[in-house]
């Protein structure tokens, strides 16, 4: 009797049929967590938020330190690499822009404002061949601080894209991960900032 895993059939056998596309998306999702949190209303008279850029320092890519995976990387992923990093980070921020309380603000250092500091900490790029496809999932990790700079908040969010016929590039699928993080930590500064 011959049996396969579920990340094989997942993964390598092609969607065939009416609901294949199905098999395309079960990877998908992105799933924020609260690591940290001060007590319940640490931000009385908080309207603003002022949103530092996504840093890449220190991101593991693929499970592997960032110049270590460019060695072993072949020349195309080297070459878009520089653009992936940029359409991450662009993602991301799109996606935090999107809350409507408090009202996001790009002018980190505001003398009176709270702000959200996120940094990369894992990058898989995933891979699209096909038949076969590895999934390009990004993890931010994220903290709200006081304009003295003490940390209140910190979260962890982390999402998936499925590498796709209709998305195989690499930095088309970091673009849409950044955003699903960047718009999962969004939800969650409205709920925390009412």
């Amino acid at each position: 009797m011959i049996t396969f895993s579920r990340r094989f059939l997942l993964r390598a056998v092609p969607p065939l049929a009416l609901g294949g596309w199905a098999l395309t998306t079960l990877g998908c999702g992105t799933r924020l967590t609260v690591l940290r949190a001060a007590p319940p209303d640490p931000y009385p008279g908080v309207t603003e938020l002022a949103i530092a850029s996504l840093s890449l320092e220190g991101v593991r890519v693929g499970g592997r330190e960032e110049g270590e995976w460019l060695s072993h990387a072949d020349e195309e992923l080297r070459a878009d690499w520089p653009a992936a990093r940029v359409a991450l980070a662009a993602g991301f921020s799109h996606g935090v822009s999107g809350a409507e309380h408090p009202k996001v603000v790009a002018a980190p250092g505001r003398a009176g404002s709270h702000t959200l500091v996120a940094r990369a900490i894992y990058v898989e790029p995933g891979a699209f061949g096909g038949a076969t496809s590895i999934d390009t999932v990004v993890t931010v990790r994220a903290s709200i601080t006081t304009p003295r700079e003490i940390v209140i908040d910190e979260l962890e969010a982390s999402a998936t894209i499925a590498a796709t016929a209709i998305n195989p590039s690499f930095p088309g699928r970091l673009r849409s991960a950044g955003s699903d993080v960047g718009a999962k930590i969004a939800r969650y500064l409205e709920e925390r900032f009412r």
